[in-house]
């Protein structure tokens, strides 16, 4: 009878700790033709812009059920992208995200409780950048004539 009941609960409880899904949003490629955007560094000089985070916030009800969304197609297309444009940038270098991945025994027991919504959040941190342009233009100063 004991076994049973430790054979049943971890069962349950195996089942309840599934892993979570994670979320895919490959940019389009009329993005990637003007801006560079990467988590590494850039392949060309450039000029720092300053730093941009942005952070969405979002809630599922009943733990799978979008409210109000918070994910990385809308952190990208709706809201990257034209603070990269308003900077007058070409792009973000070390770019960090982090998005909220509940595992599923959480959204099971936001799902039984329904009317309490299960916060999601995606937040993008990096740095806006400008090329420099390929031809810098710079004349080298003539060197002063040696004086005795």
């Amino acid at each position: 009878m004991m076994r049973s009941r430790l054979v049943a609960g971890a069962t349950a409880l195996g089942l309840l700790a599934g892993c979570t899904a994670g979320n895919l949003y490959m940019y389009p490629p009329e993005i990637a033709e003007h801006y560079l955007i990467t988590m590494g560094e850039s392949p060309r000089p450039y000029v720092s812009k300053g730093f941009v985070q942005i952070t969405a916030k979002g809630a599922n009800l009943a733990g799978f059920l979008t409210v109000v969304d918070a994910d990385l197609q809308k952190m990208f297309g709706e809201l990257l992208i034209p603070e990269i444009e308003k900077a007058g940038a070409d792009g973000l270098v070390n770019l960090d995200f982090k998005e909220t991945q509940h595992p599923t025994a959480t959204k099971v027991i936001f799902a039984i409780l329904f009317l309490i919504p299960l916060p999601t959040s995606v937040e993008i941190t990096g740095e806006l950048v400008e090329f420099e342009s390929e031809d810098l233009g710079m004349a080298v100063p003539d060197e002063p004539a040696n004086r005795r």
